[in-house]
């Protein structure tokens, strides 16, 4: 009899999960498919009932990062009332948060990004640019309006998102700063730097 796909769904996210936790400590090319069949408590044959190949997981991982990344700016931008300062305003935050929440997650996708094949990464570099390219039109259109000065809105978009990445390599859960103490910061900064000014 075939497994529920309700329960096989559970037992893919449990795999994924103990996967992160794997690959963020030992690396992706040091994580044995046996440690992590282990981890779940799965023999080798009945983890690969569930997944095709560890590279197929590590793919998942970067798939799910960059999508949700996109999923939240695409919303931000499909608001129409919101100002491009406004929007900015909350696609950094946005960003930062997601940084901060999953890091484990988003040090694997920085790390481990030649891991993959060259069509996973193919498909990866796409969403970024995607992602890159919303930001770079949230800028220009800020310049349109006059509420940002004039600059290269492929750099700045390049190091707003240079800047809120490099946060999983710093960030403390339950230090100095909460991730929105953070994200506010960031955000109060860059739109520092890019707010015209009369005259």
């Amino acid at each position: 009899m075939s497994e529920p796909a309700d329960r096989k769904t559970n037992r893919q996210e449990e795999i994924i999960e103990a996967a992160v936790k794997l690959f963020s400590d030992n690396g992706f090319h040091n994580t044995a498919v046996q440690t992590l069949a282990d981890a779940v408590g799965l023999n080798k044959a009945t983890l690969y009932y569930h997944i095709h190949s560890k590279e197929e997981l590590l793919y998942r991982i970067h798939r799910a990062i960059i999508d949700d990344f996109l999923a939240d700016l695409d919303a931000i931008c499909a608001q129409p009332n919101l100002t491009p300062t406004d929007r900015l305003h909350r696609a950094i935050q946005a960003h930062i948060r997601h940084v901060a929440e999953r890091q484990a997650e988003v040090k694997i996708f920085f790390r481990e990004r030649d891991s993959i094949g060259e069509e996973m990464r193919v498909r990866i570099a796409e969403r970024r640019r995607r992602y890159q390219d919303l930001l770079v039109g949230i800028i220009e259109e800020g310049m349109a309006a006059g509420e940002f000065r004039d600059v290269d809105a492929k750099v700045v978009a390049s190091f707003i998102v240079g800047m809120s990445n490099w946060l999983y390599q710093w960030y403390e859960p339950g230090g100095r700063l909460t991730a929105d103490e953070i994200a506010k910061a960031a955000s109060k900064f860059a739109l520092a730097g890019l707010r015209a000014t009369d005259g």
